[in-house]
């Protein structure tokens, strides 16, 4: 005689099944979550690499993070097209790459102005490296800084994951990454599992869980700096 399940197995079996489901889904966004990092640190070794051959073909001076017409390091004033470190890299364009935007960009949270586009999202270039201070008086501020004038290449942060406060309780990508003593943002963005990815003056990546806050309420466990001093920003620091 054929055996059936009966209507008390096949609850059973769909409750095992759904007891299954809730155990892995965390591994899986877990997963899921590690596999946008380590996409997202490929992306700053690009955009690192890129910015050390600016360098080279600039006979040291490192990329600006804005010229006189706002053009941005990552891309045009109006975030449509390319910047000033691509159109310098013939081949290398951000207009037909996601490189300079975070897997994580979209997922995380962030808000994007509607004249904002996402493949420029999420990297915030060192501040430091192209003005003498973060008040951006082009042209007074900006200096042309040569990368081997970097006292700690190794310590030196180039770009990391990056964010702003852009409203009330609302946090958006930004391309520039502000020291701690300017009090405010762009911060660094530790969106991956409570870790940011970032890129070194010599060119090496790393993944930093180490942060220290910068801000109160919602995003304090999120928003914060890579250093208590300006000391990974500060491309003359020799403490």
């Amino acid at each position: 005689m054929e055996k059936r399940f009966t209507l008390v197995e096949l609850l059973v079996v769909i409750g095992v099944i759904g007891v299954l489901a809730g155990l892995l889904m965390p591994v899986l966004s877990h997963a899921r979550a590690e596999a946008a990092s380590s996409s997202c640190r490929n992306n700053i070794r690009q955009v690192a690499t890129m910015h050390l051959l600016y360098a080279e073909i600039s006979r040291g001076v490192l990329c600006p993070a804005v010229d006189g017409k706002g053009d941005q390091w990552d891309s045009s004033a109006d975030h449509k097209d390319s910047g000033i470190l691509s159109r310098a890299l013939p081949g290398a364009g951000a207009a037909e790459s996601k490189v300079f935007s975070c897997p994580d960009a979209d997922s995380s949270g962030l808000y994007f102005r509607s004249a904002y586009t996402a493949k420029f999202a999420g990297y915030g270039y060192n501040f430091l490296l192209s003005y003498a201070n973060v008040n951006r008086r082009t042209p007074a501020d900006f200096r042309k800084l040569k990368i081997f004038s970097i006292h700690r290449p190794s310590a030196c942060v180039l770009l990391a994951d990056a964010a702003y406060f852009s409203g009330a309780n609302r946090i958006s990508p930004t391309a520039f990454l502000y020291p701690p003593s300017s009090g405010s943002g762009g911060y660094a963005d530790f969106r991956h599992l409570q870790s940011a990815n970032a890129a070194y003056a010599d060119g090496h990546v790393a993944k930093e869980t180490e942060f220290f806050p910068a801000v109160s309420g919602e995003y304090r466990q999120r928003l914060g700096y890579l250093s208590k001093d300006d000391g990974k920003y500060d491309p003359f620091w020799k403490n």
